[in-house]
Parts: C-alpha cells; sequence; structure tokens
C-alpha cells in the first residue's frame, strides 16, 4: 500500500491510531489487509468495524473517536460540514457529561462514553452510553481535539437538563465558556431561540443561568471566583463588580483583583494553597494590598473550603467591613 491521503496507517496516524471499514469516502484498509494485520498481531478490534493498532496506547479520546465511528457513518475529518444527511446517514457524536469534559467545563473523563445519536438510529456498543436525539442535525456538531463533539451550547443546554444540576452550576459552565472564547450569551440565547421547544429538559434553567451571568460584563477568570460570585449573591451581598482594577489618584494601575464592592472599598481575591505556596506570587500579593489599603481599601481573602460550603466566613468579612464603615460615618 503507497502512502498517500487514502493510506489507512497516514489516517489512524490522524485519527487517535484507528481504523473503520465499510464507510465510503474514508480511508479504509481493504478486507484482506485487515485480515493480514490481525494475524500479524498489528491491529485489534475496537468496535464492529473499528480497529486500533495495538502499538498505540489507548486514550480517552480515542475511545470517545471509537464510540462516535461506531455509532455513525459519517464522522471524523470534516463531519458536520454536510447538510444532506438523510435516514440512511447516521448522525453520533460526543454528549452530555463527556462533552462537558471534552469542552473543558468542570469534570473529568467519563466512563461509559455518552454518545448522542438519532432514535432510530439509537446504537449499542460496550463502554458507550447512547442517548436518543430526534432533532439532531449536522450545524449541531463540530470537531474539537479530533473527536466529533456537540456544540458548547447544545453541551450546556444537556447540562442544565439534567436532574439534580443547579442553576448556579450552569452560570459556572457557562462563565467557563465565556472565559475561553467559546460561547457568549448571545450565542447561547441564539440557539435556544432556533432549537428549544416547549417543555424540553434544561430550556428554562439555561435561560435563568444566562441572566445570571449577564449581569458580569467580564466572566469569572476561574471555577473558584465564580463560586464566590454566587456565594456574594447566596448571602445577599449585592452583585460584585468581577475582575476589578484599582488605579491610584495619577489613573496608575495598583492591581487587579478578582472583585469589588467599590461603594464600600472593599476587594476581594481568591486564594489557594498553591498561590501562598509561591513566595514570589505571595510576595506580590502582599505588596499590592498594602497599596491598596494606602488608598483606604480593604482586600478579603476568599479559601476554597470556604466557598465549597457556602462562603459564610467571607459574607461575615464583608458585613463586619459594611458595619464598621458605617459606624465611622455616623461619628464623622
Amino acid at each position: 500500500m503507497t502512502n498517500g491521503p487514502d493510506d489507512p496507517y497516514e489516517h489512524a496516524a490522524q485519527h487517535h491510531s484507528l481504523l473503520r471499514s465499510g464507510h465510503d469516502g474514508t480511508p479504509r484498509m481493504p478486507p484482506r489487509r485487515i485480515q493480514t494485520a490481525r494475524r500479524r498481531g498489528e491491529i485489534a478490534p475496537v468496535h464492529r468495524g473499528v480497529w486500533q493498532f495495538r502499538a498505540a496506547a489507548s486514550t480517552w479520546h480515542g475511545q470517545a473517536l471509537a464510540a462516535c465511528w461506531a455509532a455513525g457513518r459519517r464522522l471524523g475529518s470534516g463531519f458536520g460540514c454536510r447538510d444532506d444527511a438523510g435516514p440512511s446517514d447516521t448522525l453520533a457524536a460526543i454528549s452530555h457529561e463527556s462533552a462537558d469534559f471534552l469542552w473543558g467545563l468542570p469534570g473529568g473523563p467519563t466512563s461509559p462514553i455518552d454518545v448522542v445519536c438519532s432514535r432510530w438510529d439509537r446504537t449499542h456498543h460496550h463502554g458507550v452510553r447512547a442517548h436518543e436525539f430526534t432533532d439532531l442535525a449536522p450545524s449541531d456538531i463540530t470537531e474539537r481535539e479530533g473527536v466529533p463533539v456537540v456544540v458548547i451550547e447544545l453541551t450546556l443546554l444537556q447540562l442544565a437538563g439534567r436532574k439534580g444540576v443547579s442553576v448556579s452550576r450552569v452560570e459556572r459552565a457557562i462563565h467557563s465558556a465565556r472565559r475561553r472564547r467559546l460561547a457568549t450569551d448571545e450565542s447561547i440565547e441564539a440557539y435556544l431561540a432556533q432549537h428549544a421547544r416547549r417543555g424540553r429538559p434544561g430550556v428554562r434553567k439555561l435561560r435563568a443561568a444566562i441572566e445570571l451571568s449577564r449581569r458580569q460584563r467580564r466572566p469569572a477568570e476561574s471555577d473558584p471566583e465564580a463560586l464566590l460570585l454566587q456565594a456574594a449573591r447566596a448571602h445577599s451581598l449585592g452583585e460584585p463588580a468581577l475582575q476589578f482594577e484599582l488605579r491610584d489618584a495619577d489613573g496608575r494601575l495598583v492591581g487587579r483583583f478578582d472583585g469589588a464592592y467599590e461603594s464600600d472599598r472593599i476587594l476581594f481575591e481568591y486564594q489557594s494553597a498553591e498561590w501562598h505556596d509561591h513566595e514570589a506570587a505571595g510576595d506580590r500579593d502582599s505588596r499590592r494590598a498594602l497599596r491598596a489599603a494606602g488608598l483606604g481599601w480593604v482586600v478579603i481573602e476568599a479559601r476554597w473550603w470556604d466557598l465549597q460550603h457556602g462562603g459564610a466566613e467571607f459574607a461575615s468579612a464583608v458585613r463586619g467591613i459594611r458595619a464598621r464603615n458605617a459606624r465611622l460615618r455616623q461619628s464623622s
């Protein structure tokens, strides 16, 4: 077999060491070569019609691509580019919790791997959890790290539709998507306007999360910072300004803080153990806090443990400073 665009070995090198057969228009090994390679022990079956080279290490991304190939016939590079899919064409892509991981939303790699496909094409393969979506269209699917996956807007809608998932968790996912420029509040709303139907799980919850996300011009720069924002709301402290830039009287930048209550002259930062373990970063943080104090501001440190448990300590500190400010105003 010669090297070239149709060389199965080259194709496997570009597709997580996987090969498939029986799919028109995609590089594949002739049956005799497959049998020869299997006898030599070069490849091993992953799913029906999908093989992996034994010399390659098995990865989550490879397993995800194999699951998609097993469920659909028109996947891989270029998937989602055609709009003429008919009943004979199977649409399938990574979805739900597996899509969360692939898009980098909070969470880890999942097992079994979630794949969404049309109802009449629902697949059954070991290690694959199939979900039915009768309205699945090529425009709902894109590619990330060489693996077909539902678009980020549909991923967020699926997250919102899961039982036990709160509006706060969905908002944190939106902040993550906004922060990495994967989506905007407007792109999510546009997707809902086009695809949401009455009674569909997650629509109301996702819309509620978008409304909360819209309150912040800048998204939280990390998941802990999103938790800090939500703790402020939960304790009725008011909506803080995220990523606040403090400047002196001459307009020079003193520092950028995770958030602020400007009218109270309160700044706050999320501080992890890793941050304090880094001496240079800790010194820089201390100098910045001292400069802020010299301008009449107070810096509060929010801790991960406290935020995980609702942020009561953070809220108590904010209320204490506000009470002190009120006493000072009354005495002056």
